[in-house]
């Protein structure tokens, strides 16, 4: 049920059929908050799930490729604007499960979804047929 919340609130597709591993966590207060999910699924059901995801039509996504480093934020931060938003937050202290050590070919979305004031992002593991959603408010 948490799992159909956070994906209706991202404007994102229900779970495809195939989905397991379903993790979820939440916190809010109130004037801030974040949810995470993820899951995996066959990798017909992934892009079945993203052509049919409202907020991602017309979205161009980043691709990181394998051995890639650059997916989180540098702790140096002198990079022109531009160059930094191929980059994504690391979330901290998110739960440990999400995004921990990415690794192999990966698909990034940046979505703005209605009520969110920060941008929210959907990531494709294209090695392990993994999807995670991290939608922030503050």
């Amino acid at each position: 049920v948490r799992a159909a919340q956070i994906l209706s609130n991202g404007e994102l597709a229900p779970l495809p059929p195939s989905a397991k591993q379903i993790k979820v966590h939440t916190w809010s207060s109130p004037m801030s908050g974040e949810e995470y999910l993820t899951f995996s699924a066959t990798r017909d059901d992934i892009e079945q799930f993203l052509s049919t995801s409202p907020i991602l039509r017309d979205v161009e996504y980043l691709e990181h490729s394998e051995g890639e480093v650059t997916l989180f934020y540098p702790r140096q931060r002198s990079m022109s604007a531009e160059s930094l938003r191929s980059y994504v937050s690391r979330p901290l202290p998110g739960p440990p499960w999400f995004m921990k050590d990415p690794k192999g070919s990966l698909r990034r979305y940046r979505i703005f979804p209605s009520g969110y004031h920060s941008s929210c992002t959907v990531i494709i593991d294209e090695r392990h047929n993994l999807v995670y959603v991290r939608l922030c408010f503050s």
